[in-house]
């Protein structure tokens, strides 16, 4: 920034006494960037008067100073050049045009109140401190510096709860394989934790904006007509909140349980506890939601709830031809070749010589004898796939044996009449 053309110097008065062109004032700062000019006093040809300009013992402040004058209200654009006794002296006066790139040269500007230099003009660049502090004491700079606060705390909070977030999942990935307890218990801290950051952001960016700390210091003076309003609107909400809490306290279900939702008769794996909902993967790879407040108040079948062994039924009808006592003995030796199929018995029972795979008569249809299988399996999943393979087996047993398999008919007579 390159001072322009300087312009005549104004003679000034103080006290109604006419100054000399050269005057001298007091150096504040340490490095030589700016001057107060509140120190004010008259020189003679270019002279320190050495009675009424004797240098202080400590930094700035002038023995014998005439009074305070806010001399850079009415000078234009003037120079300085530095003295002896350690710069604390500066002479005051125009600075010629071959002066102007002089690096011992001292640009004078205009301000409303202090006097800001540059110490020459390859300086640019140079702090305009006392400036720069007045102008932030204003209501505009007041206004830019909230403004610049309040944007600060917002991507803070942003970038906080984006990290607590991306930290949280990482653990309650790693132990969703190994301990689905502590990735539950996780799952949902890891919700709170960056509900909390974005409470203390907000927090704070309410405090910085006065408009909205007042606002909220008069909607707390009411809080109890709106503590009601709030508490009977979000009244689900908070409810799912405090169930949630419940689910994580008494732990019905927790992360990878295969449950089912009796209600909506909704089967899956439990993914996700939030602090308002519970998100169920189904078989067919959909993601169910559902509040918290309906699955801490309605009948889950959760088939992970102490013992994950899983026991399906397979029915199959034979016609009433068929060979029964065949039938049901090959159905047992299907289901028993299987390798997920699952032998249940204690000790004790094989000693009595309860049958592993178990096939009953369970009912004497119009057109079948209904026969049924237990099918037991490590999991849901597994018994699943077990079940689909023992009807796929036995189908073709049954056929390559002569039993049939019944399907619904009817037999009309003709009456001759």
């Amino acid at each position: 920034m390159y001072a322009p053309r300087l312009e005549a110097v104004e003679k000034l008065t103080f006290s109604e006494q006419p100054l000399a062109r050269n005057h001298a004032f007091e150096r504040i700062s340490k490095k030589n960037r700016v001057l107060r000019t509140h120190f004010f006093f008259p020189c003679i040809n270019s002279e320190i008067h050495k009675v009424n300009c004797r240098i202080a013992a400590r930094e700035g402040g002038l023995d014998h100073a005439p009074g305070i004058y806010e001399f850079a209200k009415q000078i234009r654009l003037n120079a300085c050049c530095r003295t002896k006794h350690k710069n604390r002296i500066l002479l005051f006066r125009q600075a010629e045009a071959s002066e102007m790139y002089a690096p011992r040269l001292f640009l004078l500007y205009r301000t409303r109140r202090y006097a800001i230099i540059n110490l020459s003009p390859e300086r640019e660049g140079t702090l305009m401190f006392e400036w720069f502090t007045e102008f932030m004491e204003s209501p505009l700079g007041k206004l830019i510096s909230t403004g610049i606060l309040a944007v600060a705390v917002l991507l803070l909070t942003l970038a906080a709860a984006g990290l607590v977030n991306r930290l949280m999942k990482k653990l309650v990935d790693r132990h969703r394989k190994t301990n689905s307890s502590i990735a539950t218990v996780l799952g949902f801290v890891r919700y709170i934790a960056v509900a909390a950051v974005y409470f203390a952001g907000g927090m704070v960016i309410v405090g910085a904006i006065p408009v909205l700390s007042s606002a909220v210091r008069t909607l707390l003076a009411t809080g109890g007509v709106i503590a009601v309003v709030a508490g009977l609107a979000a009244q689900e909400a908070l409810g799912s909140v405090v169930s949630g809490m419940m689910i994580l306290a008494f732990k019905p279900f927790k992360m990878g349980d295969v449950v089912r939702y009796v209600d909506n008769d909704i089967t899956g794996c439990v993914e996700e506890i939030t602090l308002h909902h519970t998100a169920v993967r189904t078989f067919e790879n959909k993601r169910v939601i559902i509040p918290n407040s309906k699955m801490n108040s309605a009948i889950i079948e959760n088939a992970d709830y102490a013992d994950s062994k899983v026991c399906v039924f397979l029915t199959v009808g034979i016609t009433y031809e068929s060979d029964l006592k065949k039938a049901k003995e090959l159905l047992a030796r299907e289901v028993r070749k299987q390798p997920a199929f699952l032998d249940i018995r204690t000790e004790q029972q094989k000693k009595d010589g309860v049958p592993d795979a178990p096939v009953v008569v369970l009912e004497l249809a119009d057109s079948a004898v209904v026969l049924r299988a237990s099918l037991w399996a490590k999991d849901n999943a597994t018994a699943f796939a077990l079940k689909c393979a023992v009807l796929e087996g036995i189908k073709l047993t049954y056929d390559a044996e002569g039993i049939d398999i019944a399907y619904p008919h009817m037999q009309v007579v003709k009456s001759e009449k």
